[in-house]
């Protein structure tokens, strides 16, 4: 009896010894160090947790695939033979593509998109398998359904995206976006937001709006369709998803010349914004409007410039995932670049999170509330790769946290700043962030004058 249990505990611990965590990094040499392109069924593009190389890929049962973003252009590639089953596909951070061929099979037990993460998904060939407005890869599914979608009268994904491409148009491969949802058979489903269905330069008035499609809102489509603007200081748009996806360089939420600022609403729910990016270069939107939602994520690397008075936003979060985020400051009010304006910005007491391959660009005075926090991660916790925050003018916060941890009270800043702790692994630009509360005791003032790395054996 006792050998056949050793038997069988020996069976089973060979068995889970195929399984791994494996956690994505890539190999193209065209890209930065972490978050690189490069194809799914390669080991050399996979590490395990602390970062050591790996022999084999994530493709078998019991499989844990991590990802933890990736930088501007970056994709993860399954080809057309791949056959991929695996217990989970976690994206931890960042903005992660995963751009999949149409005859490539994949299936994972669980799905599951972090808060600080975003995930999109294109085909390899963006005109295969049309059906009417919806396009599939037919053997992608996913087995936690519910879990993931906002409800089954809204079956959209909250923090992804699809791409996709209207044959019809000169737009290029995978410029386009909208929603990503889960059909009954557990199948992602991307699906073609309908061109007349986009929201372009209309005034909201006194009795506000409500998007009264299934799916996010996408506005600012083409050409010299913009976005939308208030005619009334009162006037709300409402969007219960809490998705907006920016559909051209030319979206704002918003104008800069309208008479009302206005408020954008997701009934005090989570809200995406996928501020506007092609698949390789990074663009920008802006927002003028106050917003009601519980947490925001700017989802894309894009430039989204927030301006005005955000003071009586009721945003507990403000999450960068990808890209900036620029407090006031410059922007293209055209989408061309051909007129810009410059801009204030009164932020609110929301936390302010600036993930890996995010930056905070404080660019206006007195933008930052001195009730606030913010929040700077590195690359998977490893304290490498930190998000950024540039200081084109000083500003105070209550609270400054790195990758978790509180830091004292004091002054903080680059080189050259005159701040007493110099962090130029996180901080850029002349400005000094003063932070009034904090741990740390009595400990002296840090001086970090290039990145730090700790290595893992």
């Amino acid at each position: 009896m006792n050998k056949t249990i050793a038997v069988i505990a020996a069976t089973l611990a060979a068995a889970a010894s195929f399984a791994a965590e494996y956690h994505w990094r890539g190999n193209a040499p065209d890209m930065t160090a972490n978050g690189k392109s490069g194809n799914w069924a390669d080991a050399s593009n996979w590490t395990d947790a602390s970062g050591n190389a790996v022999a084999d890929y994530p493709h078998v049962a019991g499989d844990v695939a991590v990802f933890h973003g990736m930088a501007q252009g970056g994709y993860v590639q399954i080809a057309d033979a791949d056959t991929i089953s695996v217990n989970e596909i976690r994206f931890a951070e960042g903005n992660t593509l995963i751009v999949c061929s149409h005859k490539a099979t994949v299936n994972a037990s669980k799905l599951i998109i972090d808060n600080d993460a975003v995930f999109e998904l294109a085909p390899t060939n963006p005109k295969a398998h049309w059906e009417s407005d919806i396009f599939s890869i037919p053997n992608f599914t996913v087995g936690n359904r519910s879990e993931l979608v906002i409800s089954e009268s809204d079956p959209q994904i909250r923090n992804a995206v699809s791409h996709w491409y209207p044959p019809t148009s000169g737009e290029a491969q995978y410029d386009a976006r909208g929603a990503l949802t889960i059909d009954a058979n557990g199948k992602l489903t991307p699906m073609r937001n309908n061109y007349s269905d986009h929201l372009h330069d209309t005034g909201i008035g006194a009795e506000g709006k409500v998007w009264g499609e299934q799916f996010g809102c996408v506005y600012g489509c083409c050409g010299n369709y913009r976005g939308f603007y208030f005619n009334d200081a009162n006037a709300t748009f409402t969007v219960n998803s809490g998705i907006f996806i920016a559909g051209s360089p030319y979206a704002y939420m918003g104008r800069q010349d309208s008479p009302a600022q206005g408020t954008v609403s997701a009934n005090g729910g989570p809200m995406c914004l996928w501020g506007y990016a092609t698949y390789s270069v990074a663009s920008e939107t802006s927002v003028r409007a106050k917003i009601n939602a519980s947490a925001v994520t700017f989802a894309s690397n894009s430039r989204v410039a927030l301006y005005d008075d955000h003071s009586a936003d009721t945003v507990s979060y403000y999450r960068v995932v990808a890209g900036v985020l620029s407090l006031g400051g410059t922007f293209s009010v055209s989408g061309d670049g051909s007129a810009t304006t410059t801009k204030t910005c009164t932020m609110g007491t929301g936390t302010i999170e600036i993930g890996w391959n995010a930056s905070l660009d404080v660019a206006c005075e007195n933008a930052l509330n001195a009730a606030s926090t913010i929040s700077v991660k590195s690359y998977n916790g490893k304290k490498g790769d930190f998000g950024t925050v540039n200081l084109a003018y000083d500003g105070t916060v209550n609270k400054l946290i790195v990758d978790g941890v509180e830091m004292a009270a004091g002054t903080y800043g680059a080189t050259g700043s005159g701040a007493a702790n110099i962090r130029d692994d996180i901080f850029t630009g002349a400005g000094v962030l003063t932070v009034t509360a904090g741990e740390g005791g009595d400990e002296p003032p840090v001086v970090v004058t290039k990145p730090f790395v700790i290595y893992f054996e």
